[in-house]
């Protein structure tokens, strides 16, 4: 890069007023910087702005069936915040959500207090799962239909989780 283009450059972020970008965790600024390193997950705070604009992300989190009764267990955010970066992190094992624990500005965009171990995502995916069994073979036999549990069980606790929010309630037809 020229020198000229570099001064034009610095010139014009001097001047670059921050964005101001409403996510599920509250109000941020948004300013780039041209000399920083790139990061995979700078755009996260206008994908977070999208998602609580649409009541998608608090709709999400409000209806999934997963209940935890210990004080020492992590928040519906923190299990779906934790999901929803690994799935765009391009993640495609529970061991690379590891990856993402050093990350302290997207847990904060997404109204989480910590990115969860792999471990603990594991079991609340398991438990969500259990749960939406349930849940359907109720609202099958109150409606006289035959189980469907060999195919909902064939699911990964990520399918079963996400259909949940997909499909349509129990009571309806």
């Amino acid at each position: 890069m020229g020198e000229a283009k570099r001064r034009a450059n610095m010139a014009v972020a001097a001047h670059t007023e921050p964005m101001i970008v409403d996510t599920p965790g509250g109000r941020i600024h948004v300013r780039w910087d041209q000399e920083a390193s790139a990061t995979p997950n700078g755009r996260m705070a206008f994908f977070a702005e999208f998602l609580h604009a649409a009541g998608l992300y608090e709709s999400w989190v409000r209806d999934c069936p997963l209940h935890y009764t210990s004080p020492n267990a992590p928040t519906k955010y923190d299990v779906l915040g934790t999901l929803l970066l690994s799935i765009l992190a391009g993640h495609k094992r529970y061991a690379h959500i590891t990856a993402l624990r050093g990350d302290g500005v997207s847990p904060e965009i997404l109204k989480m207090n910590k990115i969860i171990s792999e471990d603990a995502m594991r079991r609340g995916l398991n438990a969500s799962r259990h749960s939406r069994l349930s849940r359907i073979s109720s609202a099958n036999k109150a409606r006289g239909k035959p189980p469907r549990s060999q195919r909902v069980s064939s699911q990964s606790g990520a399918e079963a989780l996400c259909e949940i929010s997909l499909s349509a309630s129990p009571s309806s037809s």
